[in-house]
């Protein structure tokens, strides 16, 4: 499934505790860009909401905070972990 994704729109990583895929975690993350659009395999960055809500994007602000989460997300993801609703 192809996503195509939207800056500032808020995604789900879907995660399995178990092999069996019997017990998923859902976690909402909000999609902030690519980390290089020059590079063609570039991940994406995605923030937890919680501080996204907080203190905004973290590539808006000029120092890192320590409650602010970002994830690197591969390309691959997108989709199958990556998911919308």
């Amino acid at each position: 499934m192809k996503l195509e994704l939207e800056a500032g729109r808020t995604y789900y990583r879907l995660t399995f505790a178990d092999r069996d895929m019997t017990m998923p975690g859902v976690e909402p993350l909000v999609y902030l860009g690519d980390a290089d659009a020059s590079e063609s395999e570039a991940p994406h960055i995605f923030q937890d909401t919680v501080s996204y809500v907080r203190f905004v994007s973290r590539l808006a602000l000029s120092q890192d905070h320590e409650e602010i989460s970002v994830h690197l997300i591969p390309h691959a993801e997108i989709g199958s972990s990556i998911i919308d609703v």
